[in-house]
């Protein structure tokens, strides 16, 4: 059904974007004229029949202006009130149809009530006009006053509360128009504002600095100068000295687009330079020194992996000299394949320590087989990553072979000794068996110190066997699964019946199952016990204890004898060493049960 006679259709085909809305609760849109599809992009399938805010839906970006909540106050005063009602600059986003995006724009509406010969609202003629354009020209030229002032404000701030040396020359004279605190504390005492760059400071006259100034303020192409040496006085009528800079020499446009200045930006770098010429020569020292010492020396730049070595590092790696580049991945080339896992994981772990030690095999160009350790300090920076490597290489292959050569004796003598030593305790035995029951006292006595020292032997002959086992990779394990708490009570008992001078006290000993090699848990056991009571002759007690800590079992001896010196400490597990401080008489020891 058509509303809108032609007569008054005609008319508002020629009036402003207008829409003829019906009082009802949604506002619903009967009407909308040419101008009005044309400026919200509309079409009638987007409008008729549909409340206003399902055909101009708010801006989900921008809910929180409540548009259409005074869009909506507006129509109801029109509708309750009877009278025109207007919207002032009003914000509303209008959807851009088919796209689900939102355009902003600015309107001023006026709603008219269209009354009916008994005084009820019948329509609500709605007229629009986009201010958009005006209203967003309006704004600009409003701040751009507030704007401009704000950032000249803003830059002379900037420029004065500056880390860096600041100045600006004006004109082609290069007049100190401005000079911020950093710039004239360089020079203190000495005026800067408002004079020329050569009255200022004279002694730039002839420096090439001032050709660069010159062909920057006539081409307007930016000048970067880095570690610039200059020679000025710092104080009025003082010497001169060497000072250096890197900065940036820019140039100053006016509202012409014409030069009318330079911009200094920069940074005296004085002791920065200095101190990195003092490095630079320490460095060339340090190189010298690693070049020509007679040790195996390196310094290892990890984050380029290349190195400076010494010439003995050189021959030590087969080479004639140290000329060329020496890297990392050179060294892993020269390991023997069967060494470069264990190398590898001694040199990760050394970023963890911080030292490195390590020995292995490498083999030359020549075809030749060197033993060779390594030892190190790891650098680290500011931030705790490693950056370098400095340390000592040294060819160890004779003593690696003097080792293997005394092992070899170890365990031939070994070997050699068991038999015997057997068959002396064997005999040993049946004299006992033979003359202890039947002889004095002093005899008994004699035959059981016999004994005694025969098992030390026995046990002395063992542990040597233990050792070329055990650097040949060929000690054995067997495993079982037994009681723990019983072998302590076992053990501690056999051993108080052959130290009665010492009281072993069992303060910890919980029901634990273990699956290991029984035979060396005893071991062990034993031979901590035995140092605690060997190396322990003044005190009475020797305490034992054991913990379970879920993932292991803590087994701990505690005497209260002669101690081991701090700088001994590290070496406790090494073979055949011993500290000094050891009470006399301790018997016949080579240092190998802890080894072991």
């Amino acid at each position: 059904m058509k509303i809108i006679p032609d007569g008054i259709e005609t008319f508002l085909q020629l009036a402003p974007p207008t829409l003829i809305i019906q009082p009802d609760s949604e506002f619903t849109i009967l009407y909308a004229n040419s101008a009005f599809y044309s400026v919200t992009g509309s079409k009638p399938l987007d409008l008729i029949g549909k409340s206003f805010i399902e055909a101009f839906p708010e801006n989900p970006d921008n809910l929180e202006s409540g548009n259409f909540k005074i869009v909506r106050k507006s129509f109801e005063e029109c509708i309750n009130n009877k009278i025109q009602t207007d919207l002032p600059t009003q914000k509303y986003d209008i959807p851009v149809r088919g796209t689900g995006m939102f355009e902003t724009r600015y309107w001023q509406a006026l709603n008219t009530p269209v009354l009916t010969r008994e005084g009820a609202v019948e329509y609500i003629v709605h007229v629009t006009i986009d201010i958009t354009g005006v209203f967003e020209l309006a704004k600009k030229e409003h701040r751009a006053f507030e704007v401009a002032e704000a950032k000249r404000h803003e830059l002379h701030t900037l420029l004065m509360e500056a880390p860096g040396a600041i100045c600006i020359l004006e004109g082609p004279q290069f007049v100190f128009e401005l000079v911020n605190p950093t710039y004239q504390s360089i020079f203190p005492g000495r005026e800067l504002l408002k004079k020329p760059l050569i009255e200022a400071l004279p002694e730039l006259a002839g420096h090439p600095l001032i050709d660069v100034l010159k062909n920057v303020y006539a081409s307007g192409e930016t000048f970067e100068g880095k570690e610039v040496l200059t020679r000025i006085a710092r104080q009025e009528n003082s010497s001169t000295e060497d000072i250096y800079w890197t900065f940036i020499y820019k140039a100053r446009y006016d509202l012409e687009n014409n030069i009318d200045g330079i911009l200094v930006f920069g940074f005296e770098v004085t002791q920065q330079v200095l101190s990195k010429k003092k490095i630079q020569e320490s460095q060339e020292r340090l190189n010298l020194a690693v070049e020509y010492t007679d040790a195996g020396v390196f310094d290892t730049d990890l984050v380029t992996e290349k190195t400076i070595r010494s010439l003995k590092h050189a021959h030590i790696y087969g080479y004639p000299d140290n000329s060329g580049e020496w890297t990392l991945d050179m060294v892993r080339n020269h390991i023997l394949p069967q060494d470069k896992e264990e190398a590898n994981e001694a040199y990760l772990k050394s970023f963890q320590t911080g030292i490195l030690n390590h020995s292995f095999r490498i083999k030359r160009d020549d075809g030749s087989i060197r033993w060779v350790n390594t030892t190190g300090k790891i650098v680290f920076n500011e931030t705790h990553e490693p950056v370098r490597i400095i340390g000592t290489v040294t060819d160890i292959t004779e003593r690696k072979e003097l080792e293997r050569q005394k092992d070899e004796f170890i365990s031939t003598v070994s070997h050699e000794l068991k038999t015997p030593v057997t068959s002396i305790k064997a005999y040993a035995q049946l004299l006992h068996r033979e003359l202890g029951a039947k002889e004095s006292f002093r005899v008994g006595n004699f035959l059981d110190r016999m004994g005694i020292q025969i098992n030390r032997l026995e046990l002395l002959i063992r542990d040597l066997l233990d050792i070329t086992r055990v650097d040949s990779g060929k000690l054995e394990f067997s495993e079982s699964v037994f009681n723990l708490n019983e072998i302590i009570s076992d053990v501690i008992g056999d051993l108080q019946l052959i130290t009665p001078a010492h009281n072993l006290i069992i303060r910890e000993n919980p029901h634990i199952s273990l699956k290991t090699d029984k035979h060396r848990i005893i071991q062990v056991i034993t031979n901590l016990v035995n140092n605690a009571v060997t190396y322990s002759p003044a005190a009475d007690n020797v305490y034992i204890s054991i913990v379970d800590n879920k993932d292991f079992v803590v087994f701990s001896v505690e005497d209260f004898g002669v101690g081991i010196p701090e700088a001994h400490v590290p070496l406790i597990f090494n073979r055949f060493h011993q500290a000094k401080n050891t009470n006399e008489g301790a018997g016949l020891n080579l240092g190998l049960g802890l080894y072991i």
